[in-house]
């Protein structure tokens, strides 16, 4: 995207689908990426979608697999708002909400917001839904790399 800028609709629904399958797999395997951007996905050889650059991932064992992550990481700019409002989160909600930025860059070739702030509406009803689950505790990031 940094080369051609956005794409057109049916290049988008080609590589979104492709981009939540493979984090549905990921996902159901107790992965979660946690650093899901555009740098991070990258093409073969046959033009399919790979994601790429699992450094911050962490993986869930079926004891931790309901609790939350604590640790603070990704790119700002791709980060969930649980996160940076310093909150336990979800790994698979957060790199569900990575992946609507990179879905809203694939449409229009620019990002939503540079960071999600305390003033951006997408933000704030984010922040209601998080405050309305009760905010769990006991999260752990098992094998952060």
């Amino acid at each position: 995207m940094m080369y051609t800028g956005s794409f057109g609709e049916n290049v988008t629904k080609c590589y979104c689908r492709q981009m939540l399958d493979a984090l549905h797999t990921c996902h159901n395997n107790g992965v979660y990426h946690r650093d899901l951007k555009p740098e991070n996905m990258l093409l073969d050889s046959s033009y399919q979608l790979k994601i790429a650059d699992f450094g911050y991932s962490a993986i869930a064992d079926s004891l931790s697999s309901q609790l939350l992550f604590r640790t603070e990481c990704g790119t700002k700019s791709y980060m969930a708002p649980e996160i940076l409002l310093h909150l336990p989160y979800s790994g698979s909600s957060v790199d569900v909400w990575s992946a609507g930025v990179v879905i809203f860059i694939m449409l229009t070739g620019n990002p939503p917001f540079q960071i999600a702030s305390m003033d951006d509406w997408w933000f704030k009803v984010r922040e209601r839904s998080i405050g309305g689950e009760g905010g769990r505790e006991g999260g752990v990031d098992q094998h952060q790399h």
